[in-house]
């Protein structure tokens, strides 16, 4: 990368140290601003683990596959929202598509000037990942949003503490006490003190994990759970987490039956115009009059064969006898022109009864073809439409649960109001149960490993932690030293990072 924009930097330059894959200007006073972002870069050269974020910044890697847009128009490419007051604008729900979509490492780019709802967009995504987890059983999502710069890490804390909604009715706020934002300051060392006073911090966290706090904690949970959800008889905290996560899947499947119905209706427009144009109805018009015309064919055709049929049977024996003479043929001819009348025109010419015969039954036959032929496009324009009927009525009943109607950008406001804000709050109280269930599982162990910080305890640690705050938010520069755990490394102990272990959020 180096030679790409610094071509011909002299490699024996005093002021830095060639490392093979680029310069580094060497500090020989490291403060402790700059001290952990320099032990981990010491150690990823040391080591070289596996970094997909750092290797796509570093190395960035265009993807060959074209983007397919439509994925910003699934509903349910987005599952948590904010703020029941206010939707999220189409470019912010562009960027929460992507980031759905996003594989592990990839780098999402949004730029925009102060006011124009970064920070906004941050808080719903970081929702999403909540619901998402939920949703699945799984831990929850280990998020960061960090910064270099003190102010921005201060500005995205307070959104954390303020700008989350807290709904109406028993589903609103918090089923926990104390717990008054969903996000954690992760301060550096001279900050903790000064952070404490206003943030949720480690510490904060550390001290719910208490016999007191998760006793008075649980009634107030399982006080809160009863009135919303009354259905249940004597809750305990396995059946609210239970129906909180039924509640989820149900509230999610509203926005995955609007994706599908979607996708069916735009198959069967789809389908529709290729057959059938831009005017649908005229095209079956026409094909229902063109099977008229054809069956109308088809049936005088028959009549004929009928009425010829009828005339042959009432010929006596003796004329088919002597039919051979030309003057009997030519009249046994002309007495079958007469008995068909006029429902084949053109059998003037026709000298003998078999040729009339042949013609009869091979206009009919082809008649009987095209009407067949008529028939079946009938029948497929008119499956068409019937398809194209039922989608829509599909669709129309999936949009109902946000009020109905036909355009997109109003259903994803309705969407983040209700349905999305909704399963944010479901998410956040299933959380507050597994957190219950977690200490109530092994309590004793949670209190007497507090000062230890091996990976077997840092990682349920974190994943405890995150379950009451859904997002964590840090320093560059203090960010390396808080994703770490220790082990033994012969008689001593040695420093670890928890590697490819978050998601990384910086504005």
């Amino acid at each position: 990368m180096v030679d790409a924009v610094s071509q011909g930097w002299p490699r024996g330059d005093a002021d830095y140290q060639a490392i093979g894959s680029g310069f580094l200007e060497l500090a020989e006073d490291a403060n402790a601003t700059v001290r952990g972002i320099l032990d981990l870069y010491d150690k990823l050269l040391a080591e070289a683990p596996e970094v997909p974020l750092l290797m796509q910044v570093v190395q960035p890697k265009q993807g060959a596959a074209t983007p397919d847009l439509r994925l910003e128009r699934e509903f349910s490419r987005r599952l948590g929202h904010s703020n029941s007051s206010f939707p999220l604008a189409e470019h912010q729900r562009q960027v929460l598509a992507w980031l759905d979509a996003s594989t592990p490492g990839e780098v999402i780019a949004v730029n925009g000037p102060p006011g124009t709802g970064k920070t906004t967009m941050l808080l719903s995504a970081v929702a999403g990942l909540w619901v998402r987890a939920a949703l699945r059983g799984e831990e929850p999502p280990v998020v960061v949003a960090a910064s270099s710069n003190n102010q921005a890490v201060t500005n995205i804390i307070d959104a954390f503490g303020k700008d989350f909604g807290k709904g109406e009715g028993p589903f609103a706020g918090r089923w926990l006490p104390e717990m008054e934002s969903f996000g954690m300051f992760l301060a550096s060392h001279s900050r903790r003190l000064e952070a404490a006073k206003r943030y949720q911090t480690e510490e904060f966290q550390a001290e719910r994990e208490t016999v007191a706090y998760v006793q008075r904690a649980k009634d107030a949970y399982l006080q809160s759970a009863g009135a919303a959800f009354p259905e249940i008889a004597n809750p305990s905290l396995a059946s609210v987490v239970g129906a909180l996560q039924k509640r989820l899947a149900a509230e999610a499947e509203k926005l995955a039956h609007i994706d599908r119905a979607t996708i069916s209706h735009q198959a069967a427009s789809s389908a529709l115009k290729a057959t059938l144009g831009a005017d649908p109805e005229a095209a079956l018009a026409t094909r229902l009059a063109e099977a008229a015309i054809r069956k109308a064919a088809v049936e005088k055709l028959r009549a004929a064969r009928s009425a010829l049929d009828q005339h042959l049977a009432s010929e006596s024996s003796l004329t088919a006898v002597v039919g051979f003479l030309s003057s009997v043929k030519e009249k046994r001819a002309l007495r079958a022109r007469l008995a068909i009348g006029d429902l084949v025109p053109g059998l003037e010419t026709a000298k003998r009864v078999s040729d009339i015969e042949d013609r009869v039954r091979t206009e009919l036959r082809a008649a009987e073809k095209a009407l067949q032929s008529a028939e079946q496009s009938l029948a497929e324009a008119r499956s068409l439409r019937n398809e194209f009927q039922e989608a829509e009525r599909n669709w129309a009943g999936a949009t109902e649960v946000l009020g109905g109607g036909s355009d997109p950008d109003e259903l994803e406001r309705r969407a983040d109001l209700d349905v999305r804000f909704f399963l944010f709050l479901l998410a956040t109280h299933y959380w507050e149960g597994r957190w219950l269930l977690a200490m109530e599982a092994d309590l004793a162990g949670i209190i007497a490993s507090k000062g230890k910080n091996g990976k077997a305890t840092v990682i349920p640690r974190w994943h405890r932690r995150m379950m009451l705050t859904p997002c964590a938010v840090a320093t560059f520069a203090s960010l390396p030293g808080k994703m770490t755990y220790t082990r033994r490394d012969g008689g001593k102990w040695a420093t670890e990072y928890l590697f490819d272990f978050i998601d990384l959020n910086s504005p």
